[in-house]
């Protein structure tokens, strides 16, 4: 499901985790050559810092809500992801709706510039 995100092959995406649900729970974890940690992702995260269509991250929100509730490895919420990423509105509002209290971080304790919504 990782590397389908990773590709944005948004159908197979969809399609994958349609038929095997669990994998929208599996944590990608990358490390340094010293085998210290780089990053540690599920795929909801993944697919919002690839842009991801709405129907991709809803779909990925059907097989694992709670999702919208992990921090990546920098301690970042998937709703904080999307909007450092500006993401689509229909793709915040979703990750709201998943995770209310989500909605609630504040964007400028992110560890990056304040982020702002795009409504395309």
């Amino acid at each position: 499901l990782f590397e389908l995100v990773e590709s944005q092959s948004w159908s197979g995406c969809i399609d994958h985790v349609q038929k095997h649900p669990k994998d929208a729970k599996t944590w990608t974890i990358k490390k340094h050559p010293d085998g210290s940690l780089k990053w540690r992702l599920l795929p909801l995260h993944a697919a919002i810092i690839n842009d991801a269509p709405y129907n991709v991250i809803i779909a990925l929100l059907k097989a694992y809500n709670d999702g919208a509730k992990c921090r990546e490895n920098q301690g970042m919420l998937p709703i904080q992801l999307a909007r450092y990423k500006n993401s689509r509105f229909n793709v915040v509002e979703a990750l709201i709706n998943a995770y209310p209290e989500g909605g609630n971080s504040n964007p400028t304790q992110l560890p990056f510039a304040r982020p702002s919504f795009n409504k395309t």
